[in-house]
């Protein structure tokens, strides 16, 4: 509900990034509350409504509204992290002292039997998750390559836990309805630190002991993000193709600017099919892509260095330097992706 209203608020009313960033920050906690208000979860309430704005970002944000709000989130999601960890941290101590007839080390065996119940689950999930359809759908087989027994191992064991499993547990309730305290809260803020810190610590450091035993050819081979990629710029290059030659026929034979608009166009459609041609083998395509990339950056580091001389120079105003250099981020952190 409170979901919808901040759609509609987002949707009709904030026009501008300065009023919808605030507005994305403080709606997590408007959902949170209210939700708590009808005795709710709010934890619940947070990640269907996030899910749902996200979902619908496209309808109320703007390019420049868009990129504001990545990099104000990016932030606050970087301090919330190290806040939730400082906060845990500082009650650990108590939460040790208070584990309600409990001794230490029969919270630490808790602990660790329960991560390594979460580890094999989530690794039973994974392959679950990419192989049932396969055995289920014949057209899932034909169009997408099987992912092998070993990249879903390691996708599986980079299932690190960290904040959100933190925030759940800080989330229960310190008293009942009646005015008890909720049993054994302590007892499960102390077990969720050591999962996390187990699948932190020991997942993450041995990670790329098993990518380097495991030997991953699947992961240089295992591309389809890329392929969709190149799919969905050469639809979209090609419907811009076909919009120049319908609306602006004439304009093409006028004005030798439009003509390089037309080929600019032209040579990203050629690109994309080459990227996507069936007569290149995967090693040859891959490739070229590396090369692609190499020179784009090169580029983009030799019109860096040209931008810098050009700033010396005080002939043009800073805004202008800053927007341009504000472009040549953008095209590097799209290159840097991939």
């Amino acid at each position: 509900m409170i979901a919808h209203l901040l759609y509609f608020i987002l949707r009709y009313w904030a026009k501008s990034s300065s009023i919808t960033t605030p507005i994305t920050l403080i709606a997590p906690y408007i959902m949170y509350v209210v939700a708590e208000y009808f005795n709710w979860s709010g934890v619940l309430a947070v990640v269907s409504g996030g899910l749902f704005l996200s979902f619908r970002s496209s309808d109320f944000l703007n390019y420049h509204t868009r990129l504001q709000t990545e990099e104000v989130w990016a932030t606050v999601g970087f301090l919330l992290n190290g806040f939730v960890f400082i906060l845990i941290g500082l009650e650990l101590k108590q939460i040790i002292h208070s584990l309600e007839g409990y001794s230490i080390e029969e919270a630490i065996r808790y602990a660790l039997v329960i991560s390594v119940i979460v580890i094999v689950i989530r690794i039973i999930l994974v392959y679950l998750a990419l192989f049932l359809p396969r055995l289920l759908s014949s057209k899932i087989r034909k169009e997408e390559r099987s992912p092998g027994f070993k990249l879903p191992f390691v996708i599986g064991w980079a299932g690190m836990r960290g904040v959100v499993s933190l925030a759940s547990a800080l989330a229960i309730p310190i008293t009942l309805s009646d005015g008890t305290d909720f049993p054994h809260r302590n007892l499960i803020l102390f077990i969720t630190f050591v999962v996390i810190l187990v699948t932190l610590v020991f997942q993450g450091l041995t990670l790329p002991l098993f990518i380097k035993l495991l030997k991953l050819k699947e992961i240089d081979d295992y591309r389809p993000e890329v392929e969709q990629l190149e799919e969905i710029r050469l639809r979209l290059a090609k419907s811009s193709m076909n919009y120049v030659d319908k609306h602006y026929s004439e304009e093409l034979q006028e004005f030798e600017s439009m003509a390089k608009l037309k080929e600019q166009i032209m040579r990203n459609i050629t690109m994309s099919e080459l990227n996507l041609s069936e007569q290149n083998d995967e090693a040859t395509a891959r490739s070229e892509r590396k090369l692609n990339r190499k020179v784009l950056l090169e580029l983009i580091k030799l019109r860096r260095s040209n931008l810098h001389a050009i700033k010396n120079e005080k002939k043009y105003d800073d805004s202008v330097i800053r927007d341009m250099e504000h472009t040549l981020d953008l095209e590097e952190a799209r290159l840097s992706k991939y």
